[in-house]
């Protein structure tokens, strides 16, 4: 069996949602073509059944030939292992197209939203890409039947053209009628694929609630919010139960017509087939073989109905799917300027601020909208910010270096890091890089020793995802821990401190100035005093201005004095974690 995922995969580029399906096709085509051999050997084995039992019948038992029928007694044995074989075959190239269709999909989808960030939350919901994680698994489901559509088209050839052999008339039907069943069959298509994208919408807003709900559980029972959610939930529920019910409709349809034109196939057989018997133009045994092939027939009717529910939900989801994969990177990586070398400076020309090589510089205004901004030019994650306002590093445009080695060696860290399901160490380490001491050291800098108690096997503690089992504050002091071990050059951090209590604080500011090593930059965004004081330069954004200078010398201006006095009050009657 292939080894899934693989380790290089070219991108589809800008492909619909059928053009993709094709691209995974060429992508696996040995495999399908292999699962479509295996379902033609067994649909033909199904398809030459009943003439050998025919044969069997004609020749040895009504032909008193005890040799001949052990001769098609022997073949239908033989036909009947191969048979076995070929399924079992035929199920093991299925599901091995399955797996690599549906394990591509979520590679693809997987590396996209890593190198995309944000660009894909501005433009599809939190829910939208949760669900089309769950149709990568549906539309690989197509190439799973694949091979069964293609062997029935065979299967209903040969079989049509032994009838004809045997009978005109009753060649003619096959090959005229199962087309024209095929065909009502077909009629479904239409409306079942408006209710499947209907479906998948309401689907899709169902989860988008119950993900916005699951992150912010905390929040919504702190300020009563519960209420509200499940109102709209419920409202998202019964609008996606609405559109279930819609669609179960063309698929109740579907399958009612698989079953009324395979037993037209049956009854309409068997009828003609007895008619030229009993006029003595057929032998009892081909009688039986024409019954055989009545029943047969229903096979391939029945693929070709599986593969229509089937394909009709995969071009839905390889829609959706290509749809966020066409979503563009705010960044472009097609700089080739070698990086500066350690120790250089970053310059924003927008502000003029720049940020040494060494030391803690603090970023402050009255909502900390400006600051952010500037952190997010300073780790260069959109390049559209960058246009008006480029940054320098060591006199080079950020731009033109290439992206990995930016992202190297400046970090920025959110004021509410993300944190896996999995141990403590795996969310501090997650490359397991450190020794027990660095690890404890990074906990004593961030001052989270705290979450080390609270978990009865310590740094080795199971943590549940998102850190739902912790505080706000701990949450963004695991995620302080997870930075400092990574020891970038230049550490940007928005608001770090801003869920602990004044105490807390202190200690993590303190613990910020002797942690990190001599040679690296830190830059806070921050409205903290404890933090401002202990940095060694502040830059204040006042109203389109900005102030450069120290805590003590910047607290003479109003403005300032307004912004960091308001912060520690908040910070008073904080949530007091720590």
């Amino acid at each position: 069996m292939r080894v899934l995922p693989d380790e290089e995969l070219p991108s589809p580029g800008d492909r619909g949602g059928v053009a993709y399906l094709f691209w995974l096709a060429r992508r696996q085509w040995p495999t399908m073509l292999c699962g479509v051999a295996f379902d033609l050997v067994w649909l033909l084995g199904l398809a030459v059944t009943p003439w050998a039992v025919g044969r069997a019948i004609d020749d040895g038992i009504l032909g008193g030939d005890y040799d001949a029928l052990l001769r098609w007694a022997g073949l239908l044995l033989v036909v009947a292992l191969v048979r076995a074989w070929a399924e079992a075959m035929r199920n093991r190239a299925g599901i091995s197209n399955w797996n690599q269709a549906a394990f591509r999909s979520v590679q693809l989808l997987g590396h996209h939203l890593t190198r995309t960030g944000g660009a894909v939350n501005r433009t599809h919901a939190v829910g939208e890409v949760l669900a089309v994680q769950g149709d990568a698994f549906t539309l690989a489901r197509a190439y799973f039947l694949l091979g069964g559509l293609t062997s029935a088209i065979a299967s209903y050839v040969v079989v049509a053209v032994i009838v004809l052999r045997t009978s005109v008339p009753l060649g003619v039907f096959v090959l005229v009628g199962v087309p024209v069943f095929g065909a009502l069959v077909s009629l479904v298509a239409r409306p079942l694929h408006r209710a499947q994208q209907a479906q998948r919408k309401a689907s899709g807003e169902m989860t988008e609630v119950a993900a916005d709900a699951v992150a912010g559980l905390r929040v919504l029972r702190g300020i009563g919010g519960e209420p509200q959610f499940l109102e709209r939930y419920r409202e998202r529920s019964a609008r996606t139960l609405r559109t279930g019910w819609a669609m179960a409709r063309p698929v109740a349809l579907l399958e009612g017509l698989q079953v009324l034109l395979g037993g037209i196939l049956v009854v309409v057989l068997t009828w003609v087939g007895g008619v030229l018997v009993v006029r003595g133009d057929l032998q009892p045994g081909e009688l039986v073989t024409f019954y055989g092939y009545a029943a047969f027939l229903l096979t391939p009717v029945n693929l070709v109905a599986d593969n229509l529910m089937t394909v009709v939900p995969a071009v839905v989801g390889a829609g959706r799917l290509t749809g966020l994969l066409r979503t563009r990177s705010a960044t472009h990586d097609v700089g080739t300027a070698a990086p500066p070398s350690p120790g250089a400076a970053l310059a924003d020309a927008g502000t003029g601020v720049e940020v040494p090589p060494r030391g803690l510089v603090g970023l402050v205004s009255s909502d900390l909208v400006e600051p952010r901004r500037l952190l997010e030019r300073l780790a260069r994650t959109d390049d559209a910010a960058l246009a008006t306002s480029p940054v320098r590093w060591g006199g080079v445009d950020t731009r033109d270096i290439p992206l990995r080695d930016v992202r190297a060696r400046i970090m920025l860290v959110d004021s509410h890091p993300h944190l896996y399901a999995g141990t403590l160490r795996d969310a501090v380490d997650p490359f397991g890089r450190h020794t027990e001491r660095q690890v404890l050291d990074a906990v004593d800098a961030a001052s989270a020793h705290d979450v080390l108690d609270s978990r009865p096997d310590g740094i080795d503690g199971e943590l549940l995802e998102g850190g739902r089992d912790l505080s706000g504050g701990q949450r963004q002091r695991v995620g302080l821990v997870r930075a400092l071990l990574a020891d970038p050059e230049v550490l940007l951090l928005d608001d770090p401190t801003s869920a602990v209590d004044a105490h807390t604080e202190d200690r993590i500011a303190a613990g910020l100035v002797t942690y990190r090593r001599a040679d690296s930059a830190t830059v806070v965004a921050t409205t903290s005093p404890v933090v401002l004081s202990r940095a060694d330069v502040v830059h204040w954004f006042d109203d389109g201005r900005v102030l450069t200078g120290t805590h003590t010398e910047l607290s003479a201006d109003a403005g300032y004095r307004r912004a960091v006095l308001r912060a520690q009050a908040t910070s008073a009657v904080g949530d007091g974690d720590g």
